[in-house]
């Protein structure tokens, strides 16, 4: 090859533009400041908001027996009404479950099969005062030798004091329907019995033999 044409031919290997890897390819442009770490810490406004007016308490603790590791917020929320037994830094939560529900409660705690499992019932605070609850569970983590259970119980008093009375209205309705058939009820008989009475006394006079039959 002369050396006019070795020239030549690095003349045009300059001009040729050169491959980018299949990694450079995909890489997106950074653009600066377009990206911002999220800030982790809740707000006083949602504070207030998400858990106050919800009426709703973060929880995490132990499933056998029930007991509360942490709850969020631990003041300020409705459970401060509620005076639960503590020991030490931990909430012996199903001590303070009501008689009547906590054989159901904790046998349903420990054969949690599909998340998230939620169950309604009642706290008992130390003066006696009962609040119905609706606690779910979310999550489940080994944490050693024990599971490690997180969600969220929410004040549903209101809601079950709804029910409780729709079911009265309805049961007193019922009533209602009841006794208004009831009357109505005997009324009508009574009228037939009257008119039977009327044609017994038709009957004895032209068929004396069918009176008996009648009767």
């Amino acid at each position: 090859m002369t050396v006019a044409s070795q020239a030549k031919s690095r003349q045009s290997s300059a001009k040729r533009p050169k491959e980018k890897s299949l990694n450079q390819q995909k890489r997106p442009r950074a653009r600066t400041g377009a990206v911002k770490t999220p800030d982790l810490a809740t707000p006083v406004w949602a504070h207030e908001t998400v858990f106050g007016q919800a009426r709703i308490v973060a929880w995490e603790g132990n499933a056998k027996p029930i007991q509360a590791r942490a709850l969020f917020p631990a003041t300020g929320s409705f459970l401060d009404c509620i005076l639960l037994i503590r020991k030490g830094d931990t909430i012996h939560w199903e001590e303070s479950i009501h008689p009547l529900d906590k054989n159901r409660v904790s046998t349903l705690f420990t054969d949690i099969k599909k998340f998230p499992f939620t169950v309604d019932y009642r706290l008992v605070a130390t003066d006696g005062a009962v609040a119905w609850v609706r606690h779910s569970i979310i999550k489940s983590i080994r944490d050693g030798r024990r599971t490690l259970l997180r969600g969220f119980v929410r004040d549903i008093q209101a809601e079950k004091e709804l029910e409780l009375e729709s079911l009265r209205v309805s049961e007193r309705e019922q009533n209602r329907i009841g006794q208004d058939l009831h009357d109505d009820l005997c009324q009508v008989l009574a009228g037939v019995s009257c008119l039977m009475r009327v044609a017994e006394d038709r009957l004895a006079s032209k068929v004396p033999e069918e009176v008996a039959g009648l009767s």
